[in-house]
């Protein structure tokens, strides 16, 4: 592998106009190892003053920041006249994966993680404009290229921005030089693509249009050449989310659109108003959602990655010392040993000289059919029944066949986090040795709920990725808030994940 500086190249994770992305490890004595990301300058633009100056110009900047979810800067220098960029490396996606590997799984970024990412980016976001250097005359730091490519998501559920490379330090009047376009043109502000000047505003816009594109899963701006992409960004005309996801409610309607006007007069005046609204908002969850939330949400959508602290505490945890296990093995002989007196005893001493054995019932149970198994005439629907009285609850959970949960003393439910995820229920029957097909169901409500299978509490919405009996099952969403007890019949489906919003609203 290359050596440059102090760094071994392992890997080449991308190239751009200016430069390639390499990744890369610093390693120590004793086993000391850092994974790094390194960003080298192309060597045809190494003798080229303008793209060094800009590179350096990139570096300076992005160093001076520190912020927790702004990848860090660590190295900037020269080698064989190449110029190398040394950073942090996020183990994890970026934000466009995360959305594209959510849909080709049947699911998406649903709206409590997708708040908690962006609370993290404008936090960021908020930081940066809010920075400060006097001897460098620096009035705040402007990103211009916020888009879900520079959104990074860590498998311990971590949030990120990174590439400072176009950003851009406010002077005294709190407004870039005009007549320069740069950015991504689909995720620019009208301003931006207008190429005037622009403040710190022109970020809040491009966090909106990614929020908006993370919730509905559609472009906010396409068309077939640049050109046309561009005059829709100008003339900024955008639909609520609402109408694409009805899962997105007029509140959150309201909080979106006001980011995305088109006269930033009428934005949010900074970042941390914009996320103080989404945090508004998400207590209208019964819970927060961590970063164990969203970490364990990366692991579903990208099973590739095994977390290496994970894997080592389950070892530690799986490990037993040596005079434990001697001790087991001896304790069991010892039983088997005693068991086998007893039977020996039994046989000689029984009265009748034998031992009678139980009568034959093979033939008993030969009409009985299997619960669970879907007949395949059976279509997918889904059936309501609302219940007027909260007190008629127990009425209704005696009705619901507790044969549709699979080994519930299993499922796991994470109170305080808010979200209840499948620990991993055996789909195999031990009893008949006859495979019993599963499928998953992520639950949400509206506001919230209590949800119950037969007489089980399996947790409070957002419920992720809980593992049932094909078939259909009767579910019940219960809020004493609203005084609400509803029932509803759904088809699990083998080998898939749906998803079910219930709006208690309504």
């Amino acid at each position: 592998m290359e050596q440059v500086g102090k760094y071994r190249i392992d890997a080449h994770i991308a190239s751009g106009g200016m430069a390639e992305i390499y990744r890369g490890r610093l390693e120590g004595p004793h086993g000391f190892v850092k994974d790094v990301v390194i960003k080298a300058i192309h060597p045809h633009l190494a003798k080229d003053e303008r793209y060094i100056k800009f590179f350096l110009r990139e570096a300076k900047l992005w160093a001076r920041l520190n912020h927790s979810s702004i990848v860090q800067v660590y190295e900037f220098f020269e080698e064989k006249g190449r110029f190398y960029l040394v950073m942090e490396y996020v183990k994890g996606a970026d934000l466009l994966r995360v959305i594209r590997r959510a849909r080709e799984n049947g699911t998406s970024v649903i709206i409590p993680i997708a708040i908690r990412i962006f609370e993290s980016v404008l936090s960021a976001l908020e930081y940066a404009h809010k920075f400060r250097d006097e001897n460098e005359g620096i009035n705040g730091i402007i990103h211009r290229d916020i888009s879900p490519q520079n959104i990074l998501i860590s498998m311990s559920g971590d949030v990120k921005i990174t590439d400072f490379g176009i950003a851009k330090a406010s002077l005294s009047s709190g407004f870039t030089t005009q007549g320069a376009l740069v950015g991504k043109i689909d995720y620019m502000s009208p301003e931006q693509a207008m190429a005037k000047e622009v403040d710190h505003r022109t970020d809040i816009f491009s966090a909106g249009v990614v929020l908006w594109e993370t919730l509905t899963d559609n472009k906010l701006f396409y068309g077939d050449t640049d050109i046309e992409v561009l005059e829709k960004v100008r003339r900024c005309e955008i639909i609520r989310p609402s109408s694409i996801n009805p899962e997105v409610d007029e509140d959150l309607d309201r909080i979106i659109m006001k980011s995305l006007q088109s006269d930033r007069e009428h934005r949010y005046r900074s970042a941390a108003e914009f996320s103080e609204c989404l945090t508004s908002y998400l207590r209208k969850f019964p819970h927060d959602i961590s970063e164990e939330n969203i970490s364990d949400f990366m692991h579903r959508l990208f099973p590739e990655f095994i977390s290496d602290v994970r894997f080592k505490t389950q070892l530690l945890e799986e490990e037993e010392p040596t005079d434990r296990k001697s001790y087991d093995k001896l304790k069991y002989i010892i039983f088997g040993v005693l068991f086998a007196l007893l039977i020996i005893l039994a046989i000689v001493f029984y009265p009748s000289g034998t031992i009678s054995t139980a009568p034959d019932i093979s033939g008993t149970y030969s009409n009985l059919s299997l619960t669970g198994v879907p007949d395949s005439s059976v279509d997918t629907n889904v059936t309501e029944r609302d219940v007027k009285d909260i007190n008629d609850l127990a009425d209704v959970i005696e009705t619901v066949n507790p044969d549709s949960l699979i080994d519930t003393s299993r499922q796991e439910t994470q109170k305080e986090k808010g979200a209840t995820r499948s620990t991993g229920v055996r789909s195999e029957s031990r009893s008949t040795g006859v495979t019993i097909k599963t499928g998953r169901i992520s639950i949400n409500a509206i506001p919230w709920a209590d949800v119950y299978i037969g007489k089980k509490k399996i947790g409070t919405t957002p419920i992720f990725d809980y593992e049932l009996k094909s078939g259909k099952t009767e579910i019940i969403f219960k809020n004493d808030e609203l005084n609400v007890v509803r029932k509803r019949t759904i088809e699990i489906l083998p080998d898939r994940e749906i998803k079910h919003t219930e709006d208690l609203t309504k």
